[in-house]
């Protein structure tokens, strides 16, 4: 049976891989410092399934040791013809920035031994689709996607000081990637690759 008629069941939507596939146009280059910054990559490698429909499949890794390779499912919602069987880009979008976020408190509590005893977040990330066709090519302009917004409840179980818990999310919230993507324009650079193997 095809990946675009498995029960949900059936299908592994994230397993770990011995690596990401090799890149044609993309260096993979080793982690830096410099001044106190870190900077690294993260990898990607996707394709749509050669059975049709919505369904990817891609192999995400970040360039820091450590960090392992995985291979990811992903779908659409039945309502625009997916078959519902993996996470859709959005979710996994909405879903990094709160990981993120969330390993940045871990850190944070580790790192200032806090007395911490439970933290967990609920997000509502809110986007608007021009969804007549989505795309069509008799558009005269592109429709527009918009991220309409990000709300994010963090409920943290403490011995410490509010005021220290405070410190705690504003900082993080500051150094998560996940959250700075979202909140400034992030160059992007796009290229087509125009039959080539």
């Amino acid at each position: 049976m095809s990946d675009t008629g498995k029960k949900a069941e059936d299908v592994t939507i994230v397993r770990k891989v011995s690596a990401l596939p090799a890149l044609s146009k993309i260096k993979v280059e080793e982690p830096w410092r410099d001044e106190g910054s870190f900077h690294f990559q993260v990898n990607l490698s996707a394709e749509n399934s050669p059975n049709g429909g919505f369904l990817k499949i891609g192999t995400v890794q970040a360039n820091v040791p450590g960090c392992g390779a995985f291979e990811l499912r992903c779908d659409e919602g039945s309502v625009i013809g997916g078959t519902d069987n993996a996470p859709a880009p959005l979710d996994y979008l909405s879903a990094g920035i709160a990981f993120c976020f969330l390993s940045h408190i871990s850190f944070y509590i580790n790192t200032a031994k806090l007395k911490v005893k439970n933290v967990r977040l609920e997000q509502q990330v809110r986007f608007k689709a021009e969804i007549d066709n989505m795309q069509s090519p008799e558009d005269q302009e592109p429709r527009k996607g918009v991220c309409e917004g990000i709300d994010t409840f963090v409920y943290v179980q403490s011995e410490e000081p509010r005021d220290i818990i405070e410190q705690m999310v504003t900082a993080c919230r500051a150094a998560c990637m996940g959250f700075q993507l979202a909140i400034n324009a992030v160059p992007t650079e796009m290229t087509l690759i125009y039959n080539e193997p």
